[in-house]
């Protein structure tokens, strides 16, 4: 079975943000990206959810960039503090 492209309204329907930031068409390009390996990965083998499975991985994703960005910015300014 083929898996169905995601498309940027679904992002937003299941991200826990009020608004679209610059870089949600980025991740969503990319978890597109991802979509054929998830399909033939015998890792997911039988999974019945991996357009599921490729968003949880892509917003795990984003979640570490951001991390590494507070990290970066806490260690070059911190007496800005840290940003959330």
């Amino acid at each position: 079975m083929k898996l169905q492209k995601i498309y940027r309204q679904l992002w937003m329907e299941v991200h826990p943000r009020p608004q679209s930031a610059d870089t949600d068409q980025w991740y969503v390009d990319f978890a597109n990206r991802l979509l054929p390996l998830f399909e033939k990965s015998e890792l997911t083998g039988q999974m019945i959810h991996k357009n599921r499975a490729v968003l949880y991985f892509t917003w795990y994703l984003e979640d570490c960039a951001q991390a590494v960005v507070r990290a970066f910015s806490a260690l070059l300014y911190p007496d800005r503090g840290v940003c959330r």
